[in-house]
């Protein structure tokens, strides 16, 4: 996807890029941090899936459609990580014409929700 060409915009949003899928998109950086904080909160709480597509959705974007199986597996982050926090790394980026992002990286990759702890990979 090419971007426009006005970085960042009038109201503070800059240019990031969720870097599963490739999703371009327009935010301010405290609400994508606040997303993600949201994002962790309702994870590690219970009151969320771990997907992509409640990811997505609190950065105010509309999910893929695939987005809904994917994503961090409560059993698989305890199990192969020893952890059940997601991290997000942003990483100044450049797109091919020259336009600046902020690429959104997850150290640890999304899975299947489907993951079962006693089924090795």
């Amino acid at each position: 996807m090419e971007c426009d060409k006005i970085y960042p915009t009038k109201n503070g949003d800059i240019l990031f890029r969720e870097s599963f899928y490739g999703t371009f998109f327009k935010s301010s950086p405290l609400a994508v941090l606040e997303a993600e904080y949201e994002f962790n909160r309702k994870y590690t709480m219970g009151d969320g899936d771990g997907s992509l597509a409640l990811f997505y959705r609190l950065l105010d974007l509309e999910p893929p459609d695939q987005s809904r199986g994917i994503g961090w597996c409560y059993d698989y982050m305890q199990v192969e990580w020893e952890t059940i926090w997601v991290d997000f790394i942003h990483r100044p980026m450049m797109t091919k014409s020259g336009i600046p992002y902020t690429d959104i990286h997850y150290p640890i990759p999304p899975v299947s929700l489907f993951y079962d702890a006693n089924i090795p990979f």
